[in-house]
This record gives C-alpha cells, sequence and structure tokens, in this order.
C-alpha cells in the first residue's frame, strides 16, 4: 500500500488525470500531549489531533507506548448525564478532515505507566493504522485543561 501512495503522483499524469486530486500528504499529528495525573496513578489519558489532509480515509486501530504497558482508544459518552469511557476498535480519520482526541471525546487510555511522568516530560507514543501505517511523535505531559 505504501508503494502504492508513492507512485500514484506519477502515474496520474501519465494516465493524463490531474494529479492534485489524489496527492498523497500523509497524516499529520498537531498538539500531541498528557493530561498530568498524581504519583501512583495508574491511568493516564492522551490526547492529539489527526490531521487527514489525503483523499482517502484513515483509520487508526491501536496506539502503543514504550512508557506504559498499554494504551488504548477510547472515547467517553455521555447517556442520561452519566459519563462512560467506551473501548473502541478503530476511529476513521475521514479524507480531508481532522479528529481531535481531547477531553470530555475520544482519547488514548495510557495504563501502567513505567514512570511518575511530570508537567513538561516527553513520551512517545505510536499510532497504528489499518493499512499498516505508524506514525510516532513525543507527547507532551502537561496539567490536565
Amino acid at each position: 500500500m505504501r508503494l502504492f501512495r508513492l507512485l500514484l503522483p506519477i502515474l496520474i499524469p501519465l494516465a493524463g488525470l490531474p494529479a492534485t486530486a489524489v496527492a498523497h500528504e500523509g497524516l499529520h499529528l498537531h498538539q500531541p500531549w498528557i493530561r498530568e495525573a498524581p504519583p501512583g496513578a495508574e491511568v493516564m489519558a492522551g490526547y492529539v489531533v489527526v490531521h487527514n489532509p489525503d483523499a482517502i480515509p484513515h483509520v487508526l486501530v491501536g496506539a502503543s507506548s514504550p512508557g506504559f504497558a498499554k494504551a488504548m482508544l477510547h472515547q467517553t459518552r455521555e447517556t442520561n448525564g452519566v459519563a462512560t469511557m467506551v473501548h473502541l476498535k478503530r476511529i476513521e480519520i475521514p479524507a480531508g478532515k481532522a479528529i481531535a482526541f481531547a477531553p470530555g471525546g475520544y482519547h488514548i487510555m495510557l495504563m501502567k505507566p513505567k514512570h511518575h511522568y511530570q508537567a513538561g516530560d516527553k513520551v512517545p507514543v505510536t499510532l497504528r493504522f489499518a493499512d499498516g501505517e505508524t506514525l510516532t511523535t513525543s507527547f507532551v505531559v502537561r496539567k490536565g485543561q
């Protein structure tokens, strides 16, 4: 799939079609951060904006971090005034759109931190997509908002 994406901008002009219609710019991660938790906390939450400038959707299927034993995709949902967290196996990032992982909505549940992380610390987190693509970036620990 990756090779196809690399060759597509070359093949389209050869076919006489406009290359701009399907140019692959790649996914972008903006403002990655983790909410600081008190010492001894077993769970933290990560947030990021995933922007998809491509002409096709991408499907996020997982996350991982060497700083935590486990990472899962979650969404906070409110039903009848009660907020609950739901584990998600996939989140579609629509073509030309962005999905914000933010408090009260989508988030990356980071379980069993291997260290006590404080505001200012940076932790690598990898996002995994259905097509096999991965994106890794440093999430900055900061006080919650």
